[in-house]
């Protein structure tokens, strides 16, 4: 099914969407982290769950983590079941799963942000090769040194250079992590019925009123049935009290 966004966030949405088109034209050095968020309906819940599992393996990506509710739950009109997972993908192949997630049910929101960390990552890396020079140089003094004090003294220097080192690395480690496997959440909602998108002209409003129309006297038609099945028990007695009323009033007359 092909997916629409909310009336209230086309603005927003249409902006990430000319994001995504232009991501191919930006400067392949530059590190960005990618972070997509999808709201689905569907009124096939077991099927979008299985067909959203099939193009997380189909896109090379993994779940980080998610909560399938399998239990239908009453009182929730709009949403019988819910499903949410934390996906993540590898940053080459997000576009084309957001394309496919499309065939997992309505997408009724579709939100990219983007976060540039270039100049964070290249100074990391700067530092990062300043520190291990750093290093190497304490290195060649440790070899070099006459006396303790001399020594103590540089290995000091030396384990404070290693924390930078260590803590560097770190940092570079967890950017490359985040800009290699974009973080797409997912949320997928069981509905009765399929949220329409907003009416763009006077006969699509008549069209949808209509049809609004429709489904509430159905509505009322059914709970107006439900009613008198609930009710039809009482109606039974009170219909035997009743002619067993009338039966002893008559004999009561005679």
């Amino acid at each position: 099914r092909s997916g629409y966004f909310d009336r209230d966030e086309n603005e927003q949405n249409d902006s990430n969407e000319r994001d995504n088109s232009n991501e191919n034209n930006f400067d392949p050095g530059r590190k960005i982290i990618y972070t997509s968020s999808l709201r689905i309906e569907t009124i096939e819940y077991e099927k979008s769950i299985s067909a959203l599992e099939n193009l997380i393996r189909e896109y090379n990506g993994f779940i980080q983590d998610s909560r399938v509710e399998n239990q239908t739950q009453s009182g929730r009109s709009f949403s019988l079941r819910r499903a949410t997972y934390t996906i993540r993908i590898p940053s080459d192949n997000r576009l084309d799963f957001l394309t496919a997630s499309g065939n997992v049910g309505t997408i009724i929101l579709n939100q990219t942000k983007g976060e540039d960390v270039t100049e964070r990552f290249f100074d990391s890396q700067a530092r990062l090769d300043a520190f291990k020079t750093q290093e190497e140089r304490l290195l060649e003094l440790l070899s070099e040194a006459a006396n303790l004090s001399e020594i103590l003294n540089i290995e000091d220097r030396l384990t404070k250079v290693r924390y930078e080192i260590e803590s560097l690395s770190g940092t570079i480690s967890k950017l490359s992590a985040l800009i290699s496997l974009s973080t797409v959440n997912v949320e997928i909602s069981e509905v009765r019925e399929l949220t329409e998108p907003e009416p763009q002209t006077f006969g699509e409003e008549i069209s949808k009123t209509f049809k609004s129309s429709i489904n509430a006297l159905l509505n009322t038609l059914r709970y107006v049935t439900l009613a008198l099945i609930a009710i039809l028990p009482f109606l039974t007695v009170i219909f035997v009290l009743v002619i067993l009323l009338i039966v002893i009033i008559k004999a009561a007359r005679r």
